[in-house]
């Protein structure tokens, strides 16, 4: 019912905080895999890797707002978060509201949605706080609204009257022959992943023979793009001690390991 992605996110120029998001999502073949267990879980905690719930039902048009839809979306995040993946008590859950809304748009659909998100949890005795994972102007709504409690949305808030410095005009981002219009830091990085999308086709492989031959040759083999690492005998001691780390029945030492090498993480595939 959840899949998970890890994220370097920079707090300040001196910090880098390490997150997991776990996004609560109807399980289907493709994220199946990705879930996260309460055992695993706490085995991040352990090792210093913050872990939130992000509730996600798609919630980037206005029309996936509205009381109805907050009422339920509050009762089944709750259920999930106490009866599946049993989150503490007094942690938040954050509820998207994944888009550049305006002032309207807030107004007539996100309010009433988290005004009901928020009557469902009082009347389940408020296990958990109310997070929002949204624009900063919409965090900042909110939070005014008295609607969520979560130290993260209060300091989204921080940045948003330089937002609206730069984005007080919609800009433009332009590559090649399309334009894109862009009046928020959301339709921003919609923008940049759908021009870097362009012509590419993304595949997930377990193991190099699940490849037809032209993919192996285009990825590993092609000789004027592949790059050859050198692996001596010697080798074989250090690659032994990482293996018995990270696969071993002990939790101490790849708990350590984890600590010790996570900000210097440069490609993480979970």
């Amino acid at each position: 019912m959840s899949w998970m992605r890890f994220l370097h996110r920079k707090r300040s120029d001196s910090e880098l905080q390490d997150e997991i998001e776990a996004f609560l999502t109807e399980e289907t073949a493709e994220n199946e895999a990705r879930g996260l267990t309460p055992d695993e879980a706490r085995r991040l905690s352990q090792a210093g890797i913050k872990i939130w719930s992000v509730y996600q039902n798609r919630h980037r048009l206005p029309v996936d707002f509205s009381a109805t839809k907050g009422k339920q979306e509050a009762e089944d995040a709750l259920d999930y978060a106490k009866n599946v993946i049993n989150q503490p008590t007094g942690s938040g859950i954050y509820f998207s509201a994944d888009f550049d809304a305006s002032q309207a748009t807030f107004n007539s659909a996100i309010r009433p949605h988290f005004e009901a998100i928020a009557a469902a949890v009082a009347s389940a005795g408020n296990p958990y706080r109310i997070g929002v994972y949204s624009s900063g102007a919409v965090c900042k709504s909110l939070l005014d609204a008295g609607l969520v409690r979560s130290a993260e949305a209060r300091k989204l808030t921080e940045r948003l009257a330089h937002l609206r410095e730069v984005y007080a005009t919609a800009g433009k981002l332009v590559a090649k022959d399309k334009e894109f219009v862009v009046t928020g830091p959301s339709g921003l990085v919609d923008a940049v992943m759908e021009t870097g999308r362009k012509g590419i086709t993304v595949q997930r492989y377990k193991g190099l023979g699940e490849m037809n031959a032209e993919q192996l040759w285009e990825t590993t083999l092609d000789p004027n793009a592949r790059s050859l690492l050198q692996v001596r005998m010697s080798h074989a001691d250090s690659a032994e001690e990482i293996f018995s780390t990270l696969m071993g029945d002990l939790v101490e030492p790849r708990r350590e390991f984890i600590q010790d090498n996570a900000l210097s993480v440069s490609n993480l595939d979970v």
